[in-house]
C-alpha cells in the first residue's frame, strides 16, 4: 500500500515538473517571436527613414549613424528617431553597421544604393532554435 502512495506522488511530481518546463519553453518561444518581429520592424523603419532622407536631401545617407543624427537634428521631420536593432544574432540587440554582407549580425548598409539588409546570412532556425514561425527557414538577409 505504501508503494502505491509513493507511485502517485512520483507521478504528480513528474507531471508538475513537466508543466513547469512547458511554461518556460512556450514563454521562450514567445520571446523568439518578438525578436523576429522587432528585427523585421527595425528593417522596415530603417528603409523608410532612408527613403525619407533621400527625398529630402536628394542623396542617400553615408551611414545609418548619419541618418540617426539627421533625425535628431530635425525633430520636426517625420523620421523615426530611434535607431532600431537587429535581435536575431544577439539577444540584447545588435546595431553594428557593415558595408559587406558578412553574417556578423547588425545591419548591412550600401551607401551608394541606400540598400539596408539584416546582416544575418543563415536561416532563422540557426539563431533561434525554439522558433517555429513561418520565417524559421528563411534567411533574414533576403527579407
Amino acid at each position: 500500500m505504501k508503494w502505491l502512495k509513493k507511485r502517485y506522488i512520483i507521478i504528480i511530481v513528474s507531471i508538475s515538473l513537466l508543466a513547469i518546463a512547458l511554461v518556460f519553453v512556450f514563454e521562450g518561444v514567445d520571446f523568439y517571436n518578438k525578436r523576429v518581429i522587432w528585427t523585421k520592424f527595425g528593417l522596415k523603419a530603417n528603409r523608410e527613414n532612408i527613403a525619407k532622407f533621400k527625398h529630402i536631401t536628394g542623396r542617400f545617407p553615408a551611414s545609418l549613424s548619419e541618418l540617426k543624427q539627421y533625425a535628431k537634428e530635425n525633430p520636426e521631420s517625420e523620421f523615426l528617431k530611434k535607431q532600431f536593432k537587429e535581435y536575431l544574432s544577439d539577444r540584447e540587440g545588435n546595431n553594428n553597421e557593415f558595408n559587406v554582407l558578412n553574417g556578423n549580425g547588425g545591419w548591412y548598409y550600401d551607401k551608394s544604393t541606400g540598400e539596408v539588409r539584416v546582416n544575418v546570412t543563415r536561416p532563422v532556425k540557426h539563431y533561434l532554435t525554439l522558433y517555429f514561425g513561418k520565417e524559421r527557414s528563411e534567411v533574414p538577409a533576403n527579407w
